[in-house]
Order: structure tokens, then C-alpha cells, then sequence
């Protein structure tokens, strides 16, 4: 298994000359999954109210978390490039803070991860993933969409009744993501966990 490491905030590194690899996560990733997701996830302090529960999460609740629930990790050799939280649930397998740092985006990080997930859901003989994508952040719930993801609640918050969260859902019956095998290295069959 390949050491994580935290990405260096600025790091200008050429992305096109190693292909991303997406593992499992385990609680000594914990670190690096907060730290990823945080990156990913500060843009959107002031732009959502209450702001994403990731930034308040302390890097025990993120071991507690890896370790009770699962998480992965995407990698560009070395170093960690996204990352994604799981939980298999009766009949479906949720997938929260999928996190790629904006350095990072637009080179297929996040469709990766959500490939290899999609493939775990089906080993654990699930048929359908889920999401929940806050209602303020209509490019997200369109790129859900755009991976087969179709919206099946309107949520509100736990907290603050008046904002909601869109529940989307993806029958795994359909396409993976648009990733093919060996382009990325990502498809290799997840362990069962």
C-alpha cells in the first residue's frame, strides 16, 4: 500500500504524467482525508449557510468516521489528490464528501472516485448509490445528473429546516462513469471490506 501524502497547498506539479489511483483509506489516512476535504471544501464557507460540516470536523471524527464507515483516496503517485467518504446502507451505498481540491479539478478525480465506488457498491451486491447534494450548489446537483445521478428528495437540513439538500440516486444497473479500464489505473476490483 502506497504512503498518502498531504498535498502541498500551491504545488504546481505537471498532473498529465501519472495516472490517478483511487485506494481504500484506512485511519492512518485521516490526516490527509480532513485535510483534502478541507481544501476542497473552504470555498464554500460563506457561500453556504450553515457552512459544509467537513470544516468543523476534527481529524478523530474523520479516523472514527474511516474507520466505522469507509473512505478512499485518489492518488497522483504519492500524493493525495481527492477523496470520498462512504457507508453501505440497506440497499444502497451513500457517498459523502467527495473532495477534490480546486488545483485538482477538471482532470477526472472525481469520476474516478466515483467509479471505483460505484464498483465497491456492486461488490457488496448493492444495487444503487446515493448522494445528497445541498439545493444551493446547482452545479454539483448537475454533475451528479451528468453521472446518472437522478434526484429523489428534496432534504431539509437537520439543523436549518429552511435549506435543503437534494437526495440523488443512481441505479447501478446503468453505466460507470465515463473512466475506461487501465486509462487511469482506478479500476482495479476493490477488496471487500
Amino acid at each position: 500500500m502506497t504512503e498518502a501524502r498531504p498535498i502541498a497547498a500551491g504545488s504546481k506539479r505537471r498532473h498529465n504524467q501519472v495516472a490517478i489511483t483511487v485506494r481504500f483509506a484506512t485511519g492512518d489516512d485521516a490526516s490527509v482525508v480532513r485535510e483534502t476535504a478541507l481544501l476542497a471544501f473552504a470555498e464554500l464557507r460563506d457561500v453556504i449557510d450553515p457552512p459544509p460540516g467537513i470544516l468543523f470536523e476534527t481529524g478523530d471524527e474523520v479516523r472514527r468516521a474511516i474507520e466505522t464507515e469507509g473512505a478512499v483516496v485518489a492518488l497522483d503517485g504519492e500524493v493525495v489528490v481527492g477523496s470520498a467518504r462512504f457507508e453501505a446502507r440497506p440497499g444502497y451505498l451513500y457517498i459523502g464528501r467527495l473532495a477534490v481540491p480546486p488545483l485538482f479539478r477538471g482532470r477526472g478525480i472525481a469520476t474516478a472516485l466515483m467509479a471505483f465506488l460505484e464498483v465497491h457498491a456492486r461488490s457488496l451486491g448493492l444495487s444503487e448509490a446515493r448522494v445528497s447534494v445541498r439545493e444551493a450548489l446547482p452545479g454539483n446537483v448537475a454533475m451528479f445528473e451528468h453521472w446518472g445521478y437522478a434526484p429523489v428528495s428534496r432534504d431539509p437540513h437537520h439543523r436549518l429546516p429552511h435549506v435543503f439538500s437534494i437526495g440523488m440516486a443512481k441505479r447501478l444497473g446503468q453505466a460507470l462513469p465515463t473512466v475506461a479500464r487501465g486509462q487511469s489505473g482506478i479500476l482495479d476490483e476493490p477488496d471487500a471490506r
